[in-house]
């Protein structure tokens, strides 16, 4: 995922090649990046291109990268708990999809305080992804549509808990600061 980020942000990696990640690789087409406040498709060797001819495509694109970090983290630790306790196909789903709504709900959130919060409480340069021209949430759906995504995906992330009943409210009160944080 780290790979496929800064792929998009810098352009493709001499010698990269999709099946270097052969279960998640994404198909042939091209990078998006952005460019101030409008988005481009910048096309490359067809091996090393990631997939997008629209924001659509960009929004996707940009799921599946965050998907494969913080997403990927989370769910991870969550897996490895439901594999130690051997339970059941659907309960690992529900984990599952617990994880991967927190992961992509974390990295909008990311996005958007890089936009609206404050340098102090953050501990870092804010702006930056635009300067570097970074494709971001905000930059694909605005500050108000991506926050609606964000709180869209922690709603997914605590419906799939529904079945733990109270037992899961640790995870829905994890869930729920996501989005809420100002660092």
């Amino acid at each position: 995922g780290q790979v496929l980020d800064l792929t998009a942000e810098r352009g493709p990696f001499p010698g990269l090649r999709p099946e270097a990640d052969m279960q998640k690789s994404p198909p042939g087409g091209s990078f998006c990046r952005t460019a101030g406040n409008s988005t481009i498709t910048q096309n490359s060797d067809p091996a090393l291109e990631l997939p997008s001819s629209s924001d659509r495509n960009c929004v996707e694109q940009l799921m599946r990268i965050h998907g494969m970090k913080t997403g990927a983290l989370i769910t991870a630790s969550l897996e490895i708990g439901a594999a130690v306790a051997r339970v059941e196909t659907d309960i690992r789903q529900r984990l599952r999809t617990f994880g991967e709504c927190c992961g992509l709900a974390f990295q909008i959130t990311d996005d958007l305080l890089d936009v609206t919060g404050g340098t102090t409480k953050l501990g870092k340069e804010t702006g930056r992804d635009h300067e570097l021209g970074k494709l971001t949430y905000p930059a694909l759906l605005g500050v108000e549509g991506s926050r609606s995504k964000a709180i869209a995906l922690v709603e997914e992330a605590c419906d799939s808990l529904e079945k733990f009943e109270e037992r899961a409210d640790h995870l829905r009160c994890l869930a729920r600061f996501i989005v809420e944080r100002d660092h």
